[in-house]
């Protein structure tokens, strides 16, 4: 049987924490704090005797510059409203001072993109980062706000971030969002004679009752593929060290006995070679609209 085992991951609350900010660490991306907004304005009480009342100068326009040595993908797996949702990503920690990155649809995982760092002289930085918003589609401003991303670049990087959905608190937009950077130059190599598949699940959080899958070879539900904790994950998931050669697979409900029984996702063909590394996202809205596909991780 597997164990369910605690992940980092940042739970949004994309307008309560629009108003009240957030924490996070070096495997979260943080939400941004609209108290820091160089754009608020501070307003008076309203009397016209206060004369409390002022405006910030407006943000300056970002500049960016390409680190040569890091490559960045995006999968969007992100729900409104019960529905798949596209969304827009931005360079910077403002969508409306930064540079648009892309609009990416529900489902979808982008192409690798060179990463930006911010050089303007509003920044003040002694390393370089990378500083990235994730924003509901077509709105710039903090309301639209999901997910800000936020992390130092030294050496060589190749990382994809994954965003899932999660239930909030706020009723005005109760599907908020997680998101999970997968640190591909960190994951380690598969056991000899065998290839690896890194199961991702950040997709398929939000779901009651279909949050937990595992992988297995089609026609079995019963964890005959063994998960591993001695291969260095890159924070991407859980390990599955399994057999070269040619594979069909499938994710479904996890520590359930009774096939029949177990939700499962579409299956997944592939021939592998000794070696091999593939991360696996699956994604869904609901536990019988669950999806699955597999990305060669690159040496």
């Amino acid at each position: 049987m597997i164990s369910k085992r605690l992940r980092l991951v940042v739970p949004v609350l994309a307008l309560a924490f629009a108003a009240c900010g957030g924490g996070g660490d070096d495997n979260e991306s943080d939400p941004t704090d609209a108290g820091n907004d160089p754009q608020a304005t501070t307003e008076s009480s309203g009397d016209p005797s206060d004369e409390t009342l002022f405006s910030l100068p407006p943000m300056p326009e970002a500049e960016f510059e390409e680190y040569a040595d890091g490559q960045i993908r995006f999968a969007n797996f992100w729900r409104q409203d019960g529905e798949g949702a596209s969304v827009d990503i931005y360079w910077g920690v403002n969508a409306e001072a930064g540079e648009k990155i892309e609009t990416l649809e529900y489902g979808a995982v982008s192409d690798w993109h060179t990463m930006k760092t911010e050089t303007n002289e509003f920044v003040d930085d002694p390393e370089a980062r990378l500083r990235a918003v994730i924003q509901m589609p077509g709105v710039e401003t903090t309301d639209g706000l999901l997910q800000m991303l936020d992390e130092a670049v030294v050496g060589k990087h190749r990382w994809t971030v994954v965003m899932g959905w999660s239930d909030t608190l706020n009723p005005d937009q109760p599907d908020g969002m997680t998101t999970q950077i997968v640190y591909e130059e960190e994951i380690g190599d598969a056991p000899a004679g065998q290839a690896l598949l890194l199961l991702n699940d950040i997709g398929i959080r939000g779901i009651d009752g279909g949050d937990f899958v595992s992988l297995d070879a089609v026609g079995t539900c019963n964890q005959e593929w063994i998960t591993s904790n001695d291969i260095a994950i890159g924070n991407g998931g859980t390990a599955y060290p399994v057999p070269a050669g040619a594979t069909e697979f499938v994710a479904h409900d996890a520590n359930v006995s009774d096939c029949a029984a177990a939700h499962v996702t579409d299956s997944i063909d592939l021939d592998l070679a000794e070696g091999d590394r593939y991360l696996v996202l699956v994604w869904g809205t609901s536990i019988d609209e669950r999806s699955i596909a597999a990305f060669a991780i690159d040496s």
